[in-house]
């Protein structure tokens, strides 16, 4: 996502949900943290964050002119799905943590939701870390994307490019986790995307 402002100082205010579904509202934020990026590349929190049961608010002022980054990130966590009398369980541990149980699957599960804000004139975007598991970087700035128009990005992998990687689209009226479309990076993890109609995309 993308908002602009016409001048510095601005109050901002935002919404930060996470879901297993595209733009469904399941839950808040909890004790995950919400990071505020400035245009220099230094991160803060926000001023004051509301905590709900479907969505969390987040509201700062930001008092410099350029481009921001608002992110939240679900810190890496080990999942493992175990056999139970039921059928299956999720337990929040690496599998070698797990004894005497039959293991039918286990995950490394990180994610990240972002969001850029320009307050005048736009800048370069703050750089994102080297050492997250994996970024989606935009190439065209977030201001430029326009219907019809590329939008080039890379993915990378603790701040190697991930040749290969399958990037799913989905619009608001995607049904579920079925994607609009899927582009596959190439070699040196970058992808060309165009949107065809405006509105929102994942």
């Amino acid at each position: 996502n993308r908002f602009v402002a016409e001048k510095a100082p601005a109050l901002v205010s935002f919404d930060v949900t996470w879901s297993d579904q595209p733009f469904a509202a399941e839950a808040g934020v909890g004790d995950k943290p919400i990071t505020i990026v400035d245009p220099e590349g230094r991160s803060a929190s926000p001023d004051r964050v509301f905590i709900g049961k479907t969505k969390s608010t987040a509201e700062a002022e930001l008092t410099q002119e350029g481009t921001y980054r608002l992110e939240s990130i679900d810190p890496l966590a080990y999942w493992t799905q175990i056999e139970s009398e039921s059928g299956t369980q999720w337990l929040k541990q690496n599998k070698a943590e797990v004894s005497g149980k039959k293991i039918v699957r286990s995950d490394l599960y990180w994610s990240k939701a972002l969001a850029y804000v320009t307050i005048g004139k736009s800048t370069a975007m703050p750089p994102q870390l080297e050492s997250d598991p994996l970024n989606i970087v935009p190439a065209t700035h977030p201001n430029e994307v326009v219907a019809g128009s590329p939008f080039e990005l890379s993915v990378l992998s603790y701040g190697k490019p991930l040749a290969g990687a399958a990037i799913k689209v989905f619009d608001s009226h995607t049904p579920r986790h079925e994607p609009l479309k899927t582009v596959t990076c190439d070699d040196q993890g970058s992808a060309e995307l165009q949107f065809e109609s405006p509105g929102l995309h994942l």
